[in-house]
């Protein structure tokens, strides 16, 4: 059965309402795939509410992107063919780290760089990884999408101008086609993105060679990728699955739909592609039980009209839409842009029962109102994350690295001893402030150590400054020496806690033990390494942020409903 929750509705809580109201025993055996970590969570909280105090058993709840082998495999029933595909889920090589692939993607972007790549242009550690690092996001695109390395051979353009690029490149791509998947044999590990991909794909196969019995939703996605878009197909033909689209338009009719099927950039062509997947038409779509109330007075009626695909006939109202507490406000820069909605956002809390969101795909825009926001002391939840090269933690380690060799920046030095998350006393960052006023632009790391070795806060710090590399060296002796350093300025260790914590632990953990992968590197290089890889990571803060304020990105935004 294929439902949708119209957009007027909160998506998780109208999905959890009915559900809740199930037989108890039957709950506790269906399954709800959901498109994110986050989604998860939002469904447990909606199941809360909907409980009302009162105890309930919920479903098994798991995300597209994180089957888990173990999982599949002990939920294959006891049919030998479903046993077999169990066991070809459990068997599956483990998921390679994106550390271990970036240094392997780099060692073959530095061995074909003078043959393919720049020709006489001099190469360097930062331009190979910044190659490596586009490479393994054309990898993960052609592996998520099902495809392979041989339908880039299709993609040369036809404009004569790129002929020499062009052939530059696809001996580059021969090149991967052949080698990447020896490494991956050699070392016994396969792409996360093909790993996530393939488990997709053995759960569609299980569940077409042995239906299960209980109930399994797929909700609140619009299944681009392929292989979710297939397991759609199958879960729709179960005797007990359902899909949940969110906000399937109503107000579009046979022409306007076809229009759509022609314009990809429109919002409803990936739920309509989904549709003609599953060998269905908007019509056979019902609403959600609970979801089918009396339209009064309806917004979405504009908002549809608005977006309405160029030539369909224009949409006639049978009624004024509701379009109370919209307006359009026109900045006159992103600044302006930033600050009127971190007004709006900061006004809304005026009322103290009220919830609002920014709902953007804006990544700049969002790290401006946050920083806005921050006016007021308010930190917004940012469904997305933070990079790690703008979060304190990341700054420290990234300001850090740059004092492990022999020549120290006085500026930076002061400036990375005093850092919040700093343990030094201000007092000895002070003295020491003023005793390299008459400093050098760059300072000897050994006369550093002479300034005043009786410090009793800093002796240590300034004896592992005196100690200062002096040459390139293998990566694991830049991460000891690094780790070291952020020891002596946090020995309390905040710079691990917590989920960026994880994260940053987990990254210094893969250098190490990747770090035979990298030739030796200079300070330079491995500073730009630590940027590199720092900019790649994303995390959410685990606490700390305002309750009723987020900003959600296009995908989020579908399952929540706020105030404004």
């Amino acid at each position: 059965m294929i439902y949708t929750i119209p957009a007027r509705y909160g998506f998780a809580d109208a999905l959890a309402k009915h559900l809740a109201a199930y037989d108890p025993l039957t709950l506790s055996h269906s399954e709800i795939y959901l498109p994110t970590r986050r989604a998860i969570r939002t469904m447990q909280r909606a199941f809360q509410d909907a409980a009302n105090g009162a105890s309930l058993v919920l479903p098994r709840l798991r995300t597209l992107g994180d089957l888990d082998a173990d999982e599949l495999g002990l939920s294959a029933s006891s049919s030998l063919e479903a046993q077999h595909i169990g066991q070809a889920a459990l068997d599956l090589p483990p998921a390679m780290s994106q550390t271990q692939r970036l240094f392997l993607l780099a060692r073959m972007v530095d061995q074909a760089w003078d043959k393919f790549l720049a020709m006489s242009k001099p190469k360097s550690t930062p331009q190979t990884l910044a190659h490596a690092q586009a490479l393994l996001t054309l990898l993960d695109t052609i592996e998520t999408e099902g495809l392979s390395l041989d339908d880039l051979n299709k993609a040369a353009p036809e404009d004569t101008a790129f002929a020499d690029f062009w052939e530059a490149a696809a001996k580059f791509i021969r090149l991967v086609q052949q080698e990447l998947p020896k490494i991956e044999t050699a070392f016994g590990r396969i792409s996360a993105a093909a790993r996530r991909r393939r488990l997709l794909e053995i759960q569609a196969e299980q569940w077409g060679a042995d239906p299960p019995s209980h109930p399994i939703f797929l909700a609140g996605t619009t299944a681009t990728i392929p292989a979710v878009a297939e397991l759609a197909r199958v879960i729709a033909n179960l005797p007990q699955g359902h899909i949940i689209l969110p906000g399937l338009d109503p107000y579009l009719d046979i022409d306007a739909w076809d229009r759509v099927a022609h314009s990809p950039s429109h919002p409803q062509y990936g739920l309509l592609a989904l549709l003609k997947r599953l060998g269905a038409v908007p019509s056979d779509v019902v609403p959600w039980p609970g979801t089918d109330a009396e339209i009064t007075l309806d917004r979405h009626w504009a908002l549809s009209a608005a977006q309405r695909p160029a030539g369909a006939l224009p949409l006639q109202a049978s009624q004024a839409p509701n379009l109370s507490g919209l307006m359009l406000a026109e900045a006159s820069s992103p600044e302006t842009e930033a600050r009127a909605i971190a007004l709006f956002l900061r006004e809304a809390l005026e009322d103290e029962a009220a919830t609002a969101a920014l709902i953007t795909p804006d990544r700049d825009l969002a790290g401006r109102v946050a920083a806005e926001l921050q006016r007021w002391n308010l930190l917004i939840d940012d469904s997305a994350g933070t990079p790690l090269t703008a979060t304190p933690a990341g700054r420290l380690i990234q300001q850090s690295a740059a004092l492990l060799g022999e020549r120290l920046d006085p500026l930076l030095l002061l400036t990375t001893l005093g850092h919040p998350s700093s343990h030094l006393e201000a007092s000895f960052v002070h003295d020491l402030d003023l005793k390299l006023r008459k400093s050098p632009a760059h300072l000897d790391a050994q006369a550093l150590a002479t300034l005043s070795p009786d410090w009793p806060d800093g002796g240590a710090l300034l004896r592992f400054f005196a100690a200062g590399l002096r040459q390139a060296a293998p990566l694991d002796r830049w991460v000891e020496r690094h780790l070291s350093l952020l020891d002596l300025l946090c020995p309390n260790l905040e710079t691990w806690v917590g989920e960026m914590g994880d994260t940053l632990a987990k990254l210094f953990e893969d250098l190490t033990h990747q770090s035979a992968l990298m030739t030796p590197l200079s300070l330079a290089e491995y500073g730009a390494l630590i940027i590199a890889l720092l900019s790649s990571e994303t995390a959410r803060l685990a606490y700390g942020t305002h309750p009723r304020l987020a900003i959600l990105g296009t995908l989020e935004a579908r399952l929540l409903r706020v105030d404004a």
